[in-house]
């Protein structure tokens, strides 16, 4: 853990590469490259609800006046709307203190949230895990620019039986002459020219195709990308969603109008 609170700027500008708007009442920022957001949390703010782990990052109830409260706001929307986001844990001198100062902060490890549970009062981020913060910040973005002839290229190579690290897919199927193939697989491959290097499973997260003339090249299996599979049933991505949704269900419904007092966070 890094011990001066003045560092946690320069991490998040030169690790994470992500500067903060403001070193004072900052408390997260975007990597404009990859478009991951990155946030400070308390480690004493962790808290157990419906079965999931989660932390606080939002306190509605906060001060009006605090400076970063819109900016947290708009981080929270941008959350809701899918944004890849990390937590940089902190721990606080003195956790009854009415504005916390930073002691330490893990430099090593970054939580990884996969969704948000909104109360009446607070905002938690659910926590999906741990991940290394190398391997975080040498994720790069797809980049723009990737052609026909790249997704061509990378179906040929799949259909000849190239290895590579990809696995199977959780969400959807790429269907390209009665065959299917791993939509983060094709996406790789077909952005290794513009990358200039290989690319593996780490270094990137698969949406929604962002390659040019797709409806030509090949056409995207309707059930897998629907969430289920050739039998019928749901996926295991589709099955996944579901669960954690009614997880978050049952937590908020069971924290719901509860009092509880809170330090004021942005």
């Amino acid at each position: 853990m890094a011990d001066q609170q003045e560092s946690i700027s320069k991490f998040f500008r030169t690790t994470l590469r992500a500067p903060l708007r403001n070193d004072r009442w900052s408390w997260g920022a975007i990597n404009p490259a990859t478009g991951q957001l990155f946030l400070r949390v308390w480690d004493d703010e962790r808290e157990t609800i419906g079965g999931l782990p989660c932390i606080l990052i939002h306190a509605k109830n906060g001060a009006s006046s605090s400076r970063g409260r819109p900016e947290r706001e708009q981080q929270i929307e941008r959350m809701q709307n899918g944004i890849q986001t990390y937590g940089v844990v902190c721990v606080a001198r003195d956790i009854q203190a009415p504005r916390r100062t930073i002691k330490s902060f893990k430099t090593d490890t970054l939580l990884r949230f996969s969704g948000l549970i909104d109360q009446a009062q607070f905002v938690y981020a659910i926590i999906a895990g741990n991940t290394a913060t190398a391997a975080v910040r040498d994720r790069v973005q797809i980049p723009a620019g990737i052609t026909a002839d790249d997704v061509r290229s990378a179906l040929k190579r799949l259909s000849r039986g190239e290895s590579h690290q990809f696995g199977v897919s959780t969400g959807w199927d790429v269907i390209h002459d009665g065959k299917s193939y791993p939509q983060k697989a094709v996406l790789g491959l077909a952005a290794e020219r513009l990358a200039a290097r290989p690319l593996g499973p780490n270094d990137f997260t698969a949406g929604s195709p962002p390659y040019p003339d797709a409806p030509r090249i090949c056409a995207y299996s309707e059930a897998r990308r629907r969430g289920t599979n050739r039998r019928g049933g749901r996926s295991r991505g589709e099955r996944n969603q579901t669960a954690h949704r009614h997880r978050s269900n049952r937590a908020r419904q069971s924290h719901q109008g509860q009092a509880r007092t809170r330090r004021v966070s942005p």
